[in-house]
């Protein structure tokens, strides 16, 4: 099994001592004279099989991209992850995207083209949404303006052929270089941890995050003992880099603190069940500010680990996230607010659970996205 780690950046939602991953969350134009069903501006255009202009095309868009897409052009599943649209080989088509009735015409006059359609969007059968994503009232919360913040994940790494995120290189980029722990591109996610989600944690992983612009970095990983100068590297990026990190509280289910989640420039989330019950596995002490659902999470998982592509997970790996989430689409609303704001933002809107206050297992209490949109729409 895999178990490296990769960086992942996500400009707002999916590093290896860790592999880095980004992307953003991009709102697709629609065309408010069409129909319900034909509200994209996403077209398939089926090119003849002796055309010169698609295979003129298909070869530009080959050299246009980086290594890693290369490596991807064949995946198994037929996905083809090109900088230049993305291309249908076997089907001697294209996806493209048309601002115009004009645009759509000007193609289907081409002597070479046989059709345009239109990519009708399909949507899952009786599809589930995760108790976690309610619980935070993350769907009560806007995410219109999200793809302004960047999400820098450090974890295991990003299967970009599953069907429920995103392949496109424009939106998601990740490192897998020197400071990466295994063998594979980010990418690759053979430990399905990364997927899930998207010792000492190396710092280069968390300055590589800020280099590349990140607002949030969510860690869910931990372990080891403190070290002054994560600490320090902490602190300077909360306070000079305006970043927020979020890490992992533990899963021992003691008093015992993990970094890089107890340092004191880092959120450290504990995780809670359907019920909002703190977790049996979830460490508590002084250090914890916040809670999120880490407790049977169902999310995504590479076809190397899951056949089916989606599994239940526990621990506060996966409340992390819940929080990293909550975090960027609460920013995204007013982004002249700091990292200092918005992590004062979470706690102060929290919902109070155990004893009254905050205390050592729930912090300040569950992250609430409605509650702290609320409050930044206050003045606050």
């Amino acid at each position: 099994m895999n178990s490296c780690c990769s960086i992942l950046t996500l400009a707002a939602f999916l590093f290896s001592p860790t592999r880095i991953f980004a992307t953003a969350l991009l709102a697709e134009p629609t065309f408010s004279s069409r129909s319900d069903d034909e509200l994209s501006t996403r077209y398939i255009v089926k090119y003849k099989d002796e055309s010169l202009e698609y295979k003129i095309r298909l070869q530009n868009a080959k050299e246009g991209v980086n290594e890693e897409a290369l490596d991807l052009f064949s995946s198994p599943q037929g996905i083809q992850l090109l900088d230049h649209g993305k291309f249908l080989p076997k089907a001697n088509a294209e996806i493209m995207y048309f601002k115009s009735e004009e645009e759509i015409n000007a193609y289907e006059e081409k002597e070479d083209v046989e059709y345009v359609e239109l990519d009708h969007k399909v949507y899952l059968l009786s599809e589930q949404v995760p108790y976690g994503i309610k619980n935070v009232k993350a769907l009560l919360v806007s995410d219109a303006d999200v793809s302004n913040r960047k999400v820098c994940i450090i974890d295991t790494g990003y299967d970009i052929t599953h069907p429920d995120l995103t392949s496109d290189l424009t939106i998601v980029t990740g490192y897998g270089g020197g400071y990466s722990t295994g063998p594979t591109p980010w990418s690759y996610d053979g430990n399905g941890h990364g997927t899930h989600v998207a010792g000492t944690i190396a710092v280069a992983a968390v300055e590589i995050c800020v280099d590349v612009g990140a607002n949030i970095i969510n860690m869910s990983l931990g372990g080891g003992g403190f070290s002054q100068t994560e600490c320090n590297t902490y602190e300077r990026i909360f306070k000079e880099n305006d970043a927020l990190a979020i890490a992992a509280a533990g899963n021992l289910g003691n008093t015992a603190y993990s970094y890089p989640a107890s340092y004191e420039y880092v959120m450290s989330v504990a995780a809670t069940d359907v019920n909002n019950q703190i977790a049996s596995f979830s460490q508590h002490n002084n250090q914890v500010d916040i809670a999120a659902p880490g407790k049977y999470i169902l999310s995504t998982s590479p076809s190397n680990v899951s056949s089916t592509m989606y599994r239940e997970l526990s621990g506060t790996s996966m409340a992390t996230p819940h929080v990293s989430g909550v975090a960027a689409l609460v920013w995204s609303r007013d982004t002249t607010k700091s990292a200092a704001e918005i992590r004062r933002a979470l706690e102060n809107s929290a919902e109070d659970l155990g004893d009254p206050g905050r205390d050592n297992y729930y912090g300040n209490g569950l992250v609430r996205a409605d509650r702290a949109a609320a409050l930044l729409d206050s003045g606050f």
